[in-house]
C-alpha cells in the first residue's frame, strides 16, 4: 500500500509480539481481522482491538463497514491485542432452546 491515503497500523500483543503492516485508507476494519487470524493465527471472533490509549474499541464483525479512513486513527496508529470470549452467546442461545422445549 502507498500513497496519501494509507494507514500505518502496528499491532502490540499481550505476549510482546509485534506486527506493522500499511493499508489504504478505504480498507474496511474487518480486513484487519482477517490479517490478525491469517499472519498471527488468532481467531478473528476472538480478538478485539483497542487504541493504546483504549479510546477506541473494534471487534470483528460489529463495525458496519467502517473504513480506516472513517475511524479517525490517523495515518499511524498501535492498536493493543486481545482475545475475548465469545462463548456467550452460545449459552444463550442454548437455554433460549431449553425453555421451548418445555
Amino acid at each position: 500500500a502507498g500513497g496519501d491515503n494509507v494507514v500505518t497500523i502496528a499491532l502490540r500483543f499481550s505476549d510482546g509480539k509485534k506486527g506493522q503492516r500499511r493499508f489504504e485508507g478505504d480498507t474496511e476494519m474487518d480486513e484487519i481481522f482477517n490479517w490478525v487470524d491469517a499472519v498471527f493465527k488468532m481467531e478473528r471472533e476472538c480478538v478485539a482491538l483497542t487504541t493504546m490509549n483504549g479510546q477506541k474499541n473494534f471487534t470483528y464483525g460489529n463495525n458496519d463497514g467502517l473504513v480506516l479512513e472513517d475511524a479517525n486513527l490517523g495515518r499511524m496508529v498501535a492498536l493493543r491485542v486481545s482475545e475475548i470470549e465469545v462463548d456467550k452467546l452460545d449459552d444463550e442461545q442454548d437455554t433460549d432452546s431449553s425453555e421451548d422445549e418445555e
